[in-house]
Formats: C-alpha cells, structure tokens, sequence
C-alpha cells in the first residue's frame, strides 16, 4: 500500500470537516463540483490529490477562501524518511472554521463591523481575565 501524502491527507479531513458542517451529502457535493461521489470520497479520506481547479470549485460552493484547505499545515514538509502522525482538527478550529463559514455568508458591513466589534472585545475581556 502507497503511503499517503500529509497534505493530501490534512486537505482531505479539512474537505470532510467543512462538508459535514455544511450540512451538505457526499452526493449533494460532487455534484456541484462536477465529479462522481467516489472521488469525493477519495479526496476527502487523502487517497486522492484534489486539483486546484477543484479547490477553487469547492471554495466557491461553500463561500470560502480556498486558502482555508492549507490552515494549520506545518511550514515546512517533512524530510523523507520522517513519520508523520496527522492529528484531528481541534474542536477550537472547528469552531474557528465554522464561525468563518458564517461570517463571510454576511453581507451586511455594518453588522459585519458590530459582530468583530463584539468579537474583539469579549476576547480581550478574557485575556484579562486570564491574567
């Protein structure tokens, strides 16, 4: 069996995490990216590479920056020979991930501001009380 490459694999689980709190099917997906479920399913579990121009099509569908696949890659690509152990997506940016998919569906600027107004300021509050 063929190694996986990490990349693939961390743009796959991201690919899954974003599906799955879209609501959306495997099916519902592949159709509006343009390829079977199957190859939805190869991408999404790392056995298959996903070309950019999907990418692209999938940022498109769930309102994101395709940028959003590569958060949380390590800066540098492990030297041959080096294990690498991918780790499931935090519950945090989970979280993070999520409240960006929402967010960007705001089209309002005025309440765009009030929601990181509010953001901002709860999150210094808690700094402060982290002290």
């Amino acid at each position: 069996m063929t190694q996986r490459n990490p990349i693939d694999l961390h743009i796959g689980q991201k690919l899954y995490t974003i599906r799955q709190q879209a609501g959306r099917s495997r099916i519902d997906v592949a159709a509006a990216i343009g390829v079977q479920p199957e190859q939805l399913r190869e991408f999404e579990n790392g056995a298959e590479r996903v070309p950019a121009a999907v990418l692209l099509r999938l940022s498109q569908v769930f309102q994101f920056d395709v940028l959003e696949f590569f958060r949380g890659l390590p800066a540098k690509e492990p030297t041959p020979g080096t294990s690498v152990t991918m780790v499931s997506e935090t519950t945090e940016e989970a979280e993070a991930a999520a409240l960006l998919h929402d967010f960007s569906r705001i089209r309002d600027q005025k309440a765009r501001q009030v929601i990181l107004s509010l953001v901002a300021g709860y999150a210094d509050n808690e700094g402060v009380s982290d002290r």
